[in-house]
């Protein structure tokens, strides 16, 4: 069990961060040097509540059967539909997309939130169909990983070159991923018995 924990975790974690690892390497290409590290630390605090509230409302929601709460799959799979339509267009497929830019630790932690609903769509059936120690686990393996995820597009946003690289990449496998995580979550929380 521990094994297919780690293996969920970290795969809802890579599928739905994709663009927000390509969102945040773009901000840090064109934010001012000064400011990278508040933007990231609030990107990181950003991710961080938003795991906390997809904690809080597993918690909650208890009286609310797995299998309805795997109903959310079907935000990650119109983002993956989204992107997949997008690639039919040049821009699309170049990974050309206007990104917001954001000016330090506060507006950065805003952004994350307000681009987080994804994220709590699917880690929110998952902590719900979990014990609460495995609850616990993935939720820490999500915060360990957004730090990761921060410290890497610190990193990768040095280079513009780099970043239109990834941009290119991000929209050509976030789609794909996205619909992966559909299946993960209807999967994990059992509404794969509605469907079929």
């Amino acid at each position: 069990m521990l094994s297919s924990v780690v293996f969920v975790a970290l795969f809802t974690f890579v599928a739905t961060n994709i663009d927000t690892f390509t969102v945040a390497t773009a901000q840090f290409a064109a934010a001012p040097l000064k400011r990278r590290r508040r933007i990231a630390g609030g990107r990181w605090v950003g991710m961080v509540l938003l795991i906390a509230l997809a904690g809080v409302l597993a918690a909650t929601l208890i009286d609310i059967p797995d299998r309805w709460l795997g109903l959310l799959a079907v935000v990650p799979l119109a983002f993956g539909v989204r992107g997949l339509l997008a690639l039919r267009t040049p821009a699309g497929r170049a990974g050309e997309h206007k990104w917001p830019i954001t000016k330090g630790a506060i507006s950065s932690v805003v952004l994350t939130l307000a681009a987080g609903g994804l994220n709590v769509a699917v880690y929110l059936p998952i902590l719900d169909s979990y014990s609460k120690g495995d609850a616990a686990l993935a939720a820490a393996i999500w915060a360990a990983l957004a730090a990761l995820l921060c410290a890497g597009a610190l990193l990768a946003g040095r280079d513009s070159e780099e970043t239109k690289g990834l941009q290119r990449t991000a929209a050509l496998v976030a789609p794909v991923a996205l619909l992966g995580v559909s299946a993960v979550v209807v999967v994990q929380a059992g509404t794969w018995h509605w469907l079929v």
